[in-house]
């Protein structure tokens, strides 16, 4: 059976302890510059642990435990100081207890009490994920809700899909019919705007419209979210049959960017900028075409256009080249040789992002691209391509060929695969973040449906056992 521990106070000068024969020489806390500590405590392995938050600042802080880990944080945790923590303050804290400075251990050998550095167990740590607000914890599972829209017959998967400004979706089908669609509710097909094929949405949120494509027409939509209706004014005509269209976020200069293909034996893309009164051709290049064993053609890669910038584009021939267009000139950075260009996406933090498939074997490359220069800078490899990237918790999400969810960080890397979605070939053209960190895509996991709602599940409380909170 344990002894109880003399009660022993920390302070910046070092030990200090209270009903002891003599006083420990070595300081516990104060060289490593923190701003914030983390005590977790408890009498005896079979215990829970208490933890408190206290800062040097406010005066020495007391121990009283067999088994004592502190924790040196670099700025403040947000949790309420010198005070047992209770199940009330579990997703209070900051992102900076999960990366401390140091974490060290409560030792006692013949020369005394002293400090030993290690790592947080992993009770500790799943304690500490419950403590932190949600938007700190990287590489997390996600739950898939599949949806269904119109008819069951229609083919797997959405045109395109745009945030409204009420944080809801509007979702385009191939059949050309409008869709409003929120998290935990059915589809509401919207009236007033159908067309003969699907609607080419701009995803980005703006106080100044909604845009989208039908054919070479590019429109401004207005939709009523109340009666499920839609008007829509043309605002520009392309050359040829819109593939894609982009608009700056909010708060940079509204502009659009048009890829638009014309449909000849050599099969012309054009990229236009259009600021509401002038259009100017950025580039114009002939699509690669490949061969099916049927004889069919098909145009590899995908054709699209981003800002980086408010006066930065990137652009996507689809095949062997990313253009970088920059106060009004052109320079082309050839990327790979004769592979395709799957996906480019413009991700808040990061720029463009753009993937590659077939490099080695069946794997894809991902790279982004310089903001001065425009070359390209290789981030990751992954075992699938992906045609749209979104943001996540200060990193990245895609969802690759075959419906691998993969996550991206700058600190971490890429995280391991968490959810599949589908088993085949199917490539999510969608994938937008709406507020609440939920996610629209249309890689699903049932035959029926034509997109999924994701989410990133949320951090289990700590066993009560483990962590009761308070005394």
């Amino acid at each position: 059976m344990k002894l109880p521990r003399p009660t022993i106070w920390i302070s910046a000068l070092g030990l200090v302890c209270a009903n002891c024969e003599s006083k420990p020489e070595l300081a516990l806390v104060g060289e490593s510059s923190a701003q914030e500590y983390v005590l977790a405590q408890r009498t005896d392995s079979s215990f829970p642990w208490r933890i408190r938050a206290f800062s040097l600042a406010d005066g020495a802080s007391w121990i009283d435990g067999h088994e004592v880990v502190l924790v040196a944080l670099k700025a403040a945790s947000d949790l309420p100081l010198r005070t047992w923590l209770t199940l009330e303050d579990l997703g209070r804290a900051s992102c900076e207890l999960l990366r401390p400075t140091s974490v060290h251990r409560l030792v006692e050998n013949p020369n005394g009490l002293e400090w030993e550095e290690t790592e947080l167990s992993v009770e500790l740590r799943g304690i500490f994920a419950a403590l932190v607000r949600p938007e700190c914890n990287r590489c997390v599972l996600f739950d898939a809700e599949d949806i269904s829209v119109g008819s069951s017959d229609l083919r797997r998967g959405l045109r395109s899909a745009a945030v409204l400004r009420s944080g809801n979706a509007l979702a385009s089908t191939p059949d050309g019919l409008l869709w409003l669609m929120a998290p935990s509710r059915p589809p509401r097909r919207v009236t007033g705007c159908e067309g003969t094929q699907g609607w080419v949405l701009s995803p980005h949120v703006r106080e100044d419209g909604l845009f989208g494509a039908q054919g070479a027409s590019l429109r401004e939509l207005e939709i009523d979210e109340d009666d499920g209706s839609c008007r829509s004014t043309e605002v520009y005509i392309a050359r040829g049959r819109i593939a894609h269209t982009s608009v700056t976020p909010a708060g940079w200069p509204l502009q659009w960017l048009v890829t638009s293909v014309s449909g000849t034996d050599e099969t012309e893309v054009a990229v236009v900028l259009y600021d509401g009164a002038r259009t100017s051709t950025i580039a114009e290049f002939q699509a690669a075409i490949s061969v099916s064993q049927s004889g069919v053609r098909k145009i590899r890669g995908q054709q699209q256009a981003v800002f980086q910038a408010p006066d930065e584009i990137v652009i996507s021939t689809g095949y062997e080249d990313v253009l970088h267009h920059r106060l009004d000139q052109l320079e082309a950075f050839r990327l790979v040789t004769e592979r395709p260009i799957e996906g480019l996406s413009a991700v808040e933090g990061w720029g463009a992002i753009a993937s590659v498939s077939g490099l080695t074997g069946r794997r894809a490359e991902v790279f982004t691209f310089e903001a001065e220069t425009g070359l390209p800078r290789r981030l990751t490899e992954l075992p699938r391509f992906f045609a749209a990237a979104a943001p996540f918790r200060g990193g990245w999400l895609a969802v690759g060929r075959g419906g691998s969810i993969y996550e991206h960080h700058r600190e971490l890397g890429d995280c391991p695969v968490q959810l599949e979605l589908l088993q085949g070939n199917h490539v999510a053209n969608v994938l937008i973040a709406l507020p609440g960190e939920t996610y629209l895509t249309d890689v699903v996991r049932s035959g029926d449906a034509q997109a999924a709602w994701l989410r990133p599940r949320a951090v289990s409380a700590p066993d009560s056992q483990l962590f009761p909170g308070g005394l």
